[in-house]
Formats: structure tokens, sequence, C-alpha cells
């Protein structure tokens, strides 16, 4: 019976904090936005032995965004946005893109935490993003470093470029001598149903391996005929600092990527597959998915995601059903 009291009291205090966290960014002008992103999945991972169903909550994300306007035709800009567990992992809210800056005729000037340039350079050609299909399970330069001051140019008929300075913070001690700011720039252009991408990353530090920085390159296109939307991607990765003395750490390694989507009404169907060793021997990976459209802002859908790699008994595949919801 105490249980259940303090539960509810828990929840009534949590439902005030949310309404009244909502009121007040409504009335500073700030939007409030956020996605709800579960899925039931199978995984089977041979390496472990694991099979297993379970509820995943994908990425899901609370945030809040605004700008506010400035004399001489400036505005500033902020974000805060929190990934939010609905399942039983931890920790409850994680920090997403956070920021703020100004923006105005010379285009856009921010600092914080961000997606670096070169991973927004995707787009939007990753059709399985934040699910276990998600190709930064084979492919590196997939992160979202904080210390970033990120400028974005003016949109010249298309064509606009991104740069940003990574900046380690680091010290003669105890930092290790080789630490260095990184740098992240991208150049896009887009037209009616055209995207083309390249970017590059400079000493930029890997969120997926945390050993060493990396220097990333990445084309990017992605088009429309149709009904039909095709996604292509290649990139080359190597070691900022390779060590002279341990063999083939100056390696290059490289992969390539291919989506694409069909749409017939409320229906989408849609599969990529890429192959890379940037994080993985031989990795191989190929997602097939059915979405069902349910409203303006909410779907259904279905996945099968295979992965493969050289070693013996570390295949992977995931099945799974959801429902995404964004507000």
């Amino acid at each position: 019976m105490q249980n259940k009291v303090l539960t509810k009291i828990i929840l009534s205090g949590l439902i005030a904090v949310i309404s009244g966290s909502a009121t007040l960014a409504n009335a500073a002008g700030a939007e409030i936005y956020g996605k709800a992103f579960l899925t039931v999945q199978n995984s089977e991972e041979e390496a472990t032995a694991v099979d297993k169903t379970e509820l995943l909550s994908n990425a899901s994300r609370i945030g809040f965004k605004g700008e506010s306007d400035l004399d001489n035709g400036l505005k500033v800009i902020y974000q805060g946005e929190y990934e939010t567990k609905m399942d039983d992992g931890t920790p409850v809210f994680a920090q997403r893109n956070i920021f703020a800056g100004l923006k105005g005729g010379f285009g856009t000037l921010v600092g914080g935490k961000n997606d670096s340039p070169l991973k927004l350079a995707q787009n939007k050609i990753d059709l399985f993003n934040d699910l276990s299909g998600d190709f930064k399970g084979i492919f590196q330069g997939e992160n979202r470093p904080g210390n970033i001051i990120m400028y974005t140019t003016p949109d010249f008929s298309g064509f606009q470029v991104t740069a940003a300075s990574i900046l380690s913070e680091a010290n003669s001690t105890p930092a290790p001598a080789t630490a260095e700011d990184g740098l992240s720039v991208s150049a896009a252009y887009t037209k009616d149903k055209l995207y083309l991408a390249l970017a590059i990353d400079s000493s930029v530090g890997s969120s997926q391996l945390k050993t060493a920085t990396r220097d990333i390159t990445r084309l990017v296109g992605q088009f429309s005929v149709g009904s039909f939307t095709f996604g292509l991607m290649s990139q080359t990765t190597e070691k900022s600092n390779p060590d002279p003395l341990v063999a083939n750490d100056d390696k290059s390694e490289s992969g390539v990527f291919a989506s694409v989507a069909y749409k017939m009404g409320n229906v989408t169907l849609k599969a990529q597959t890429g192959a890379s060793d940037e994080l993985l021997v031989g990795g191989e990976q190929t997602s097939l998915g059915l979405d069902y459209k349910l409203g303006g802002k909410t779907k259904v859908f279905g996945f099968y995601t295979d992965l493969s790699v050289d070693a013996a008994n570390s295949d992977r595949n995931y099945v799974g059903l959801g429902l995404e919801h964004n507000f």
C-alpha cells in the first residue's frame, strides 16, 4: 500500500515538473519537442550467445529550442535536447544537441555540444537511424562532440558550408602531449530532389573507438526518382597520429553504403546495405523494413537487420516491431 502511495506521489511530482517546464518554456517563446521511439525486438548475437526479446527506447528524446530577436538583424538561438529512456535503461536522461549562438545575414554561429558537420552530412540516407540497423554499427564518424564551436554559411542557391572546431581543452598534464583540437568541415548542395555532400574530419575523437582520433573523408549522395529515394555513401578513415612502431597502424580503412526507399500511400518499403572494416573486420550489414504511417507524426514499423563479420561466431541479427511518434 505504501509503495502505491509513494508511486502516485512521484508520478504526480513528475507531471507537475513537466507541465511547469512546458509552461515556462512556452512563456519564454521556446518550442517543446521530442520523439517517442519504442521497439519490441528479438536479438541474436553469436559471440555472447545472446538470444533475447527486449523493449528498446532507441534514442527517444525530449527538448526545447527557440530564438529571440536582437538588434542589427541578429537573433540569439538556443537548444537543449536530452535522450530519455522509456525502458529500464540508464541514465534516464543524457545530453544530445545542446547549444546557444547567433544567427543573421552572416550565417549561424553556435557553441556547445552538437552533431559534427561530418555526421550531419549523412542527411537522411540511413533509413534505420537509431535502430539496431543504424550504420554506425560499421562506420565511424557518427560523433556528437562537446566543446564544439560551429559556423554555417548562409544558403547560396542550395550550397552551404559548415565548419567546426572541436576543442580538446587539454593541458600539458595530465592530458597526453598528442592531444589537439579537432576540425570537422562539410560542403553540401541541395536542389529539388538532389543532395550532395563532401565532409572531412581531421583529428576528431571517435565516440565509437576511444583510443585515438581519426581523419575521415565522407562522400554522400541522395536523390529521388518518382516514388523511389536512393542514398549512397563512400568513406575512408585512418588514425590521425599513427604509431610508427606499430605495424599497419597507418593503414587506411574504407567502406561503402547504399539505401533505397519506395513510398506508396501510407506504406514505405526500405532497404539498405553497407560494408566497412572501420569498426569490424569484414563488417557487412543489411537491413530490410516497412513503415506504415498512421498520421502526420506517427508511424508503426517492422525491420530485420543482419550483421556479419569475418571473426568466427560473431554474426548478429535483429527483428523488431515498433512505434515512432514525433511531437
